[in-house]
């Protein structure tokens, strides 16, 4: 049991295996988690009536939910917590990852286009891309997360229009996908996998150089460098025409 000051909440790990795992403690009824005392609490542990974060993996396919401790449950020893209202964007996308998309409710609602994006990260300007847009905000891909309820300044790209759109918004929650999921999305055209943990945008690739052991060197635009595994070198090679 870890507590977060920063949001002044007991923050708990869930993990789960699978994704079946997910519809055995999540009670759609009445919107509670039924929480493993192997998360690292109990319901007694943290006190009724007590904020928790709760850090859910499902299968890798990561998010945060937060909720308040209402009970406890003997068998098997769980915590049972209920999400608040906050958070029903979140478990829809849940639902939809274990369902695939059946309980998604706002999937007839998404238009999910690709724009380029240029946003205030931590580090600095930051380049990314949208992954949908609907009527409650843009959906950004980020190499980090973002700080939940954060300010957040973007310059969107759109097709025809020579400036882009500002628009500042505050950051609702954030979801962490593997990155074959996410490599999965994109347009192979457009991206390619260089390496287990990396992904590059094709027209920022200036030149590949090789390495050592058979491997190469990406170098983008700006200069940066980066790994082109052994692995994935024909694939690059191909979507670059080199």
């Amino acid at each position: 049991m870890v507590y977060d000051a920063v949001v002044s909440a007991v923050r708990l790990e869930l993990r789960l295996s699978s994704q079946t795992e997910w519809i055995k403690i999540f009670d759609p009824r009445d919107w509670t988690v039924f929480v493993p005392a192997a998360a690292g609490t109990t319901a007694s542990a943290a006190g009724l009536g007590a904020s928790v974060r709760i850090d859910l993996d499902v299968g890798g396919w990561a998010v945060t939910l937060r909720g308040t401790v209402v009970g406890q449950r003997d068998e098997p020893p769980s915590a049972i917590v209920a999400l608040g209202g906050d958070e029903r964007d979140k478990i829809n996308y849940v639902n939809g990852f274990v369902r695939g998309g059946l309980l998604n409710l706002r999937e007839k609602r998404r238009l999910p286009i690709k724009l380029a994006v240029t946003y205030g990260a931590i580090e600095g300007p930051a380049k990314t891309f949208t992954k949908d847009i609907n009527e409650q905000g843009v959906f950004l891909l980020t190499a980090k997360p973002l700080p939940e309820t954060s300010t957040v300044h973007m310059l969107v790209s759109l097709p025809g229009q020579a400036q882009p759109l500002s628009l500042v918004g505050k950051v609702s929650h954030t979801i962490r996908e593997r990155i074959s999921h996410l490599e999965e999305s994109l347009d192979p055209r457009l991206f390619a996998r260089i390496h287990r943990s990396t992904i590059v945008n094709l027209n920022r690739v200036r030149e590949m150089q090789q390495w050592f052991s058979g491997d190469y060197v990406v170098i983008l635009d700006n200069g940066t460098r980066l790994r082109l595994s052994r692995h994935y070198r024909d694939r690059v090679e191909k979507q670059v025409g080199a």
